[in-house]
């Protein structure tokens, strides 16, 4: 049976009976759905209930900056419902959804009990890239510069086209994000990098320690802006622990 949030479809879980006093809820990049964490339910079911959350909402407010505040307050009115521990992960785009909904859960009195992200430098560093507005040149260029795309979406001419749509719509979201100073986070967060990342720098991958009092791990992995398979067990560790 599906919960009421999964119904309201904000949040995916891909675990069943699996330590319900524990979730860990992940934030996917840009062009990415809910389901591309269902991967993870083997590695981490035993210790997580694992929820892919679904940053579209697309149908919520055709303006951007309004679509920020009403896709996090949505995704923390859901997981106000949960009971236990709450781990946030996100990565690129998904960095800041799993951010800023951690601020917006704490400022509601519930904190997650921990933060990770990866593969973006900190929410108040600015990012400055120039994409192609074309659908299918954008999957190509994201393609080319960060991977990510899979080589039979790249093989099919209107399998592309969709996913450089998503992208599109994904990025013009991201670009419209504004950073509010405010108080910061109390909980353990841990920011990881790829080394060959072309998006993260020590000093913007680093800052992420200002947006807690609590503790802070920096963490480089080998590789590029999307984990591979021999990077992911330091992944899936550091997000058990939130140390690699």
């Amino acid at each position: 049976m599906r919960t009421h949030i999964e119904a309201e479809g904000m949040l995916r879980r891909f675990t069943g009976g699996t330590p319900r006093s524990r979730h860990l809820v992940c934030f996917p990049h840009a062009g990415a759905p809910d389901y591309v964490y269902r991967s993870w339910a083997a590695p981490l079911g035993s210790h997580f209930q694992v929820w892919g959350a679904s940053i579209r909402g697309r149908e919520l407010d055709n303006e951007p900056e309004r679509r920020w505040r009403v896709l996090v307050e949505r995704f923390a009115d859901a997981l106000m419902g949960f009971e236990g521990d709450i781990t946030v992960y996100g990565h690129s785009l998904g960095t800041l959804m799993a951010y800023e909904t951690a601020r917006e859960l704490d400022r509601r009195g519930r904190e997650v009990t921990r933060l990770v992200v990866s593969g973006r430098v900190a929410p108040h560093v600015r990012l400055h890239y120039e994409l192609p507005t074309d659908p299918v040149e954008l999957a190509r260029a994201v393609a080319a510069r960060y991977g990510g795309v899979p080589a039979e979406v790249l093989a099919e001419p209107e399998m592309l086209e969709l996913v450089g749509r998503t992208m599109s719509e994904d990025f013009t979201l991201h670009t419209h994000y504004r950073w509010e100073p405010g108080s910061r986070l109390s909980v353990p967060l841990t920011a990881i990098g790829g080394v060959d990342d072309p998006v993260i720098t020590e000093e913007g991958l680093r800052a992420w320690g200002e947006h807690t009092s609590g503790p802070f791990t920096e963490l480089t992995i080998p590789g590029g802006h999307f984990p591979g398979p021999d990077e992911l067990p330091l992944l899936f560790d550091a997000v058990r622990t939130g140390t690699g």
